[in-house]
């Protein structure tokens, strides 16, 4: 990442790209600064009804966060009500209008 590296060694970078082939050296840094809460792994992003939405991923801790963007650089919290610690998100995905996450354990 380019943004700071948090005190737990993960980055809270978002990029984008304007190149549809995906090259090498065509990202760019849109924030470092995405989440509340800091930077994380193992989250799982899907674009759903023109927005981003990122759910959960780890620090030290297991995150039961949802944060959606409309354009990648401004992140907002959403309502986090029946997430379960203890169930790995495996994929976030967006079907029927509605947007899926598949969880198992």
């Amino acid at each position: 990442g380019q943004g700071p590296m948090g005190v737990d060694g993960l980055f809270n970078d978002v990029y984008f790209s304007l190149d549809p082939t995906l090259g090498i050296g065509s990202w760019s840094l849109a924030t470092s600064a995405a989440f509340a809460t800091g930077g994380r792994y193992n989250f799982k992003t899907a674009a759903h009804r023109g927005q981003l939405w990122v759910i959960g991923g780890d620090q030290q801790n297991t995150f039961l966060e949802i944060y959606s963007s409309g354009d990648g650089v401004l992140w907002s919290p959403i309502q986090t009500t029946g997430l379960d610690a203890n169930t790995p998100t495996f994929g976030l995905v967006s079907l029927g209008g509605l947007l899926w996450n598949l969880m198992g354990g």
